[in-house]
């Protein structure tokens, strides 16, 4: 049985927050566990970028969660906010690259359920990046 973990995102950004309209520009949400008690335990962030010329496209990038809480409930929560939050401020699609040497990140791109559709070489450092898509709301 999966233990059950309460997340939050909390942002502290001079750019507006507008739900069901998206963001202004760049914003990071820092995420925190929530003990029974009310104690909160920074676990990680997350940034979202507009995607300019598209209102209904998201950026995910600068991800981070910390290493004490990876491979397990927690992890999971924190990808499950990451869509609650996008989908709150009115996104349908999430769009997000990653370095495809780096196998614990695609793998947790494959379990965020993103499709990586495209890879290209980053011609700055030669490394191959994949592109991945998500639907959101779904």
């Amino acid at each position: 049985v999966t233990p059950e973990v309460t997340l939050v995102a909390k942002c502290e950004t001079v750019a507006p927050l507008y739900a069901d309209k998206g963001l202004y520009g760049e914003t990071r949400f820092d995420i925190y566990t929530v003990a029974p008690d009310s104690t909160m335990t920074h676990v990680g962030w997350t940034s979202f970028s507009p995607m300019p010329g598209c209102c209904g496209v998201v950026v995910s990038h600068g991800t981070h969660l910390e290493d004490k809480f990876r491979h397990g409930y927690v992890s999971d929560a924190f990808r499950r906010l990451k869509n609650k939050v996008a989908v709150a401020l009115g996104y349908s699609m999430m769009i997000a690259t990653t370095d495809m040497s780096n196998i614990p990140a695609v793998g947790n791109m494959i379990k965020s359920r993103y499709k990586i559709t495209h890879t290209f070489p980053n011609k700055r450092t030669g490394r191959l990046i994949g592109l991945g898509v998500k639907k959101l709301g779904l």
